[in-house]
């Protein structure tokens, strides 16, 4: 077996035709396509069924159910445990494969044998916009907001390189989906997503840039996500901070692996927009106390000062002992931009 696909499927009963159809129109043999039911209380799996008993193509499907909702970690997890193929390729049943993407991903990882992740393009789409079998999406360079950038190599091994790029959160998309995973690596590593988080490629790519040993690109578009709109409610707003939270805190207890430094301005760049989300959002009893609960998870951070940027660290952290009020007037356009600025001068 060659790749397992995983598809997560909860809610997405409006996206998940256009999803499955996707995966049928590769023109790959030797793939199976794992979907993971996680207790979908829509007609999700209804529909994908519905779709299989007519499938006669070379793609094997199958269906695996949680039988209580565990969140798309955990069902990216399931979906490794159960994968038989030598390379995993997460697919969000919202967004769609491209015609030709598995095929343009596995020539990559053909002439760069073990490769141990070969990412792809990506093109970012409303979710109105349908793809079918005879037209490839069109490079946009405006919506195209996961395009890989032109100076990066075809193939490295450059563990240095390899480390800072996915850490620069600029180069390499922050993303577990549209990498082409070689299975072994991922088992061997423990590289198991981190249940009961919002956010989870954030941490995922955190923690897989200090195993990565080798990484190819393909200048093909392989996959297409698709935004989707909708009020966001109080409870997804709360939901994610908490989740920042999870995150800050495993990221600072790995801290102490190469590069220190890069890895302590991805801490404070996440803190920081979780700063701006704790200001916006709740009393301000709640926001005093996630304020105060965020300067504790900093706390080794401020303990321990990077010698080769105590000064610009120690004013960076700074900001977090600032009260609400004044966080409001800091976080303004203009002074946000200032903090980021800055961050952009810190020495790694």
């Amino acid at each position: 077996m060659k790749v397992s696909l995983i598809i997560p499927v909860y809610r997405v009963s409006a996206y998940l035709e256009r999803c499955l159809m996707s995966v049928m129109n590769q023109d790959v043999e030797d793939i199976e396509c794992l979907l993971i039911d996680d207790s979908s209380d829509d007609d999700s799996i209804r529909q994908a069924k519905a779709l299989l008993t007519d499938y006669e193509g070379p793609i094997t499907f199958r269906c695996l159910r949680h039988p209580a909702n565990r969140g798309l970690s955990a069902a990216r997890n399931t979906g490794v445990e159960a994968a038989k193929g030598e390379y995993l390729f997460f697919l969000d049943g919202d967004d769609a494969l491209t015609p030709g993407a598995l095929n343009a991903l596995l020539r990559t990882a053909a002439s760069h044998p073990n490769v141990d992740i070969v990412q792809g393009n990506t093109l970012v789409e409303a979710d109105s916009t349908l793809i079918n079998s005879h037209s490839k999406p069109t490079f946009n360079v405006d919506r195209h907001q996961y395009s890989l950038g032109r100076d990066l190599p075809a193939f490295t091994t450059q563990q240095p390189w390899l480390v800072n790029a996915l850490l620069e959160r600029k180069k390499i998309p922050v993303t577990s989906w549209n990498k082409l995973i070689r299975r072994s690596w991922f088992i061997e590593n423990g590289l198991w997503f981190t249940e009961g988080l919002l956010h989870e490629d954030e941490l995922w790519v955190f923690l897989a840039a200090a195993n990565v040993s080798s990484l190819a690109f393909c200048r093909d578009i392989t996959y297409v996500h698709y935004l989707r709109g909708g009020s966001i409610m109080r409870s997804q707003v709360d939901k994610s901070i908490l989740s920042w939270f999870e995150i800050i805190k495993h990221m600072v207890d790995h801290l102490e692996v190469p590069p220190v430094a890069l890895r302590r301005k991805v801490v404070l760049e996440v803190a920081f927009c979780n700063l701006v989300r704790i200001i916006k959002q709740g009393s301000q009893e709640e926001v005093a106390e996630r304020l105060k609960h965020q300067r504790q998870l900093l706390q080794p951070l401020i303990d321990h000062p990077h010698p080769s940027n105590k000064l610009l660290e120690q004013w960076l952290l700074s900001w977090f002992n600032y009260p609400a009020w004044l966080l409001n007037i800091l976080c303004r356009k203009y002074l946000k931009g200032l903090y980021l600025r800055s961050l952009s001068c810190y020495n790694t």
